[in-house]
């Protein structure tokens, strides 16, 4: 009877640590579907998956459950002490399994406030079974997990990792015969509608279907097949037409060639009537091209003589008009100081008289052809006189336009003058009153650089200036492209370069 306290005692104390351990381990993970398309290669493709089932049993009790998310994660509450085995499925796909051991945590550890989670590393891949396949190592628990006191918390089994996956790698290399077997048909069967070999592509076809049902490639080609068959029909058809076709064009042929010799037989008849009726019309020709020479050779006569006293009328209106050239011409040397304007207008001018002078000539060789000896004398008199008079008149006016010119050029002369010495002023102020100096080397050269800048254009000068301002406020990156602009008006200009140094050295990096 002196035991029985310490009975009741030991009793209490295993009570208090089973009651005590009121901690869940947290199990999360997720799950993916993998589809396959399989053509003439096998394709993969893998996606969360909602919707699997994961449920925890504790032998053939189910202790808990839960649905994947539409991410395909999940996470479930497993009691301890307990062996346990969490299991995956979603319709139409082989289930996964996982054991969990919960026991053999020490009552330090498995307070009330010990929260203990575990990962599953790679989650799990739901495809659907392919027949031929032996799936029966997925009714194992491929990984188990287990309490481990040196990590504190839980871990999978090494060993059991192992184990799983070679159950898995088993499967997938089985898989993966089937898949080549059956795409390697399918392209068997490509190759033979491609020829086109379509009894050939027919068989491989339905060979493919019977290694894998349900797949829809070799049915869609299966329909190719029938297309093909047709069109082979409809091709020996079609030959037997050409045949029949080429047959009745021989015949045609054959009456064609005969068409043909007759046909040839008249044109021969016909030819020597038309070269006799030919030879007829060239005599009947001839007599006629005789006729019609010597009235164009009377013709020919009448007007040669009309050309030689037009030839001759030409020559004399020529002279005088060489004469005027030639005036024009000497004039023309002795103008030094005549501007392109003044040429141009020279030009308008002589166009001008020129074109007045052929006018009256074409009207007064009209004349002509109907009067008399002293008609034409009076004309010839009547237009020297007329010339004499617009060459004088053109004299006086070229002498006013001259006088005119003259002084215009005198005033632009002079007002270029000025403006040149007031741009000299002003870039000698500017070399003398800008912010950066010129290098020492090339003060000596300011001489030489005023009168450079005396023959710069105005746009040069105004680039220039602009730059020079840009300068002295420092602003390099603004001034540098206007120093470049200025350059292509003046590209030997050494201010411009000397700037574009000074610049490049202000703006190297420090």
């Amino acid at each position: 009877m002196k035991s029985a306290p310490k009975l009741i005692l030991l009793f209490l104390c295993i009570s208090s640590f089973s009651f005590a351990q009121k901690w869940q381990l947290e199990v999360k993970s997720y799950v993916e579907l993998r589809t396959w398309k399989l053509t003439t290669k096998a394709e993969s493709k893998s996606n969360g998956l909602a919707g699997a089932s994961i449920k925890v049993f504790n032998g053939s009790t189910l202790v808990t459950q839960a649905l994947s998310t539409a991410d395909g994660d999940f996470s479930v509450m497993v009691p301890p002490n307990a062996e346990l085995v969490l299991e995956v499925s979603y319709q139409g796909c082989n289930s996964k399994r996982f054991k969990v051991d919960t026991r053999n945590v020490p009552a330090e550890i498995g307070t009330d406030d010990w929260k203990p989670t575990f990962n599953i590393k790679g989650g799990f891949i739901m495809v659907k079974p392919y027949p031929t396949i032996d799936y029966s190592g997925l009714q194992q628990t491929l990984i188990s997990a287990h309490y481990k006191p040196s990590l504190r918390n839980f871990d999978d089994d090494a060993a059991s990792i192992d184990v799983g996956l070679a159950i898995v790698s088993k499967i997938y290399a089985a898989e993966d015969v089937l898949f080549q077997n059956f795409c390697s048909t399918n392209k068997a069967g490509d190759d033979a509608l491609r020829i086109p070999d379509c009894p050939l592509a027919r068989m491989l076809y339905n060979k493919a279907i019977s290694i894998i049902p349900g797949e829809s490639y070799p049915v869609i080609q299966l329909l190719k097949v029938g297309d093909c068959l047709k069109e082979k029909e409809a091709a020996d058809k079609k030959l037997a037409e050409e045949a029949a076709a080429k047959k009745e064009a021989e015949k045609l042929a054959a009456e064609k060639a005969a068409a043909d010799k007759a046909a040839k037989e008249k044109n021969a008849v016909d030819k020597l009537a038309a070269e006799k009726l030919a030879k007829e019309d060239a005599t009947k020709k001839a007599a006629d091209e005789a006729g019609a020479k010597k009235e164009a050779d009377k013709i020919a006569a009448e007007k040669s003589a009309a050309d030689k006293a037009n030839k001759d009328k030409s020559a004399a209106e020529k002279s005088a008009a060489d004469k005027l050239a030639k005036a024009e011409v000497d004039k023309k040397n002795a103008e030094q100081n005549v501007t392109k304007d003044k040429a141009a207008a020279d030009k308008v001018a002589a166009e001008k008289i020129a074109k007045e002078e052929a006018a009256k000539n074409a009207k007064e060789k009209a004349a002509s052809k109907n009067k008399g000896a002293e008609e034409k004398k009076s004309v010839t008199n009547k237009k020297a006189a007329d010339k004499a008079a617009r060459e004088k008149a053109l004299s006086e006016q070229e002498a006013k336009e001259e006088a005119e010119l003259v002084a215009k050029e005198k005033a632009d002369f002079e007002k270029r003058e000025a403006d040149k010495k007031a741009k000299e002023e002003e870039f000698k102020a500017s070399q003398n009153g800008q912010g950066e100096e010129i290098d020492p080397g090339e003060k000596g050269d300011a001489k030489k650089h005023s009168r450079e800048t005396l023959g710069l254009s105005d746009k040069y000068m105004e680039l220039y200036k602009k730059g020079e301002d840009l300068f002295k406020m420092k602003r390099y990156e603004e001034a540098k492209p206007v120093y470049e602009e200025a350059l292509k008006c003046k590209p030997d200009d050494k201010n411009a370069k000397t700037r574009l140094e000074q610049i490049a050295k202000l703006l190297a990096p420090k």
